[in-house]
């Protein structure tokens, strides 16, 4: 994971070309390269290489059809893309394979929603916040979720989940804020 969290650090860093050729390198020199084959599709797919990312993916679902994680990237590689039904199939194949992930839920609800199954998307949601593995991001992007659907209350919650599990975490202390001066609550939103 060394490699992938340095890989993630040069590509953010926007040092593109180091990151392939470190995580490339890892691949090489690690016993299991599947977290540096997550970490490459992902830089892949966010430095807009998408085709790319997904051959990296396809591969990584061919050899390791075990890896729930393989899944859900090859799944947010078909969102991007628009290509809805192949994304949900690839998110439930995830599901299946550890529904204690929140991240796959999520996902699966974004593609139902896109595909105006509000129901069926609300559903996700509510597994992804039953799921036992949750973190400050995940609870950040249920709020979000919450937020975007008029449930402010709920959104309230999950952004203070959030910035309980990461209290230095800018971005929920900021939504809050948010939230509250959307409200005129001024003393409040800068509290």
């Amino acid at each position: 994971w060394t490699y992938c969290f340095l890989g993630w650090s040069y590509a953010f860093a926007v040092r593109l070309p180091e990151a392939l050729r470190l995580l490339q390198d890892a691949a090489r020199r690690v016993r299991n390269p599947h977290p540096v084959y997550l970490a490459l599709a992902d830089i892949l797919g966010r430095a807009g290489k998408r085709e790319l990312a997904e051959a990296f993916l396809r591969r990584l679902v061919a050899q390791s059809a075990h890896l729930s994680q393989a899944h859900q990237g090859f799944g947010e590689i078909l969102l991007g893309q628009g290509r809805l039904q192949e994304a949900q199939a690839s998110f439930r194949k995830a599901i299946r394979l550890d529904p204690d992930l929140p991240w796959p839920h999520i996902f699966l609800g974004e593609a139902l929603e896109r595909l105006g199954r509000f129901e069926l998307a609300r559903r996700a949601w509510a597994a992804a916040e039953r799921a036992k593995f949750k973190n400050a991001l995940a609870d950040l992007k249920l709020g979000d979720i919450c937020l975007r659907h008029g449930l402010a209350h709920d959104a309230r919650r999950h952004y203070l989940r959030s910035w309980k599990r990461d209290p230095g975490s800018a971005a929920a202390g900021g939504r809050m804020g948010d939230l509250h001066k959307g409200k005129g609550e001024f003393a409040e939103a800068v509290r």
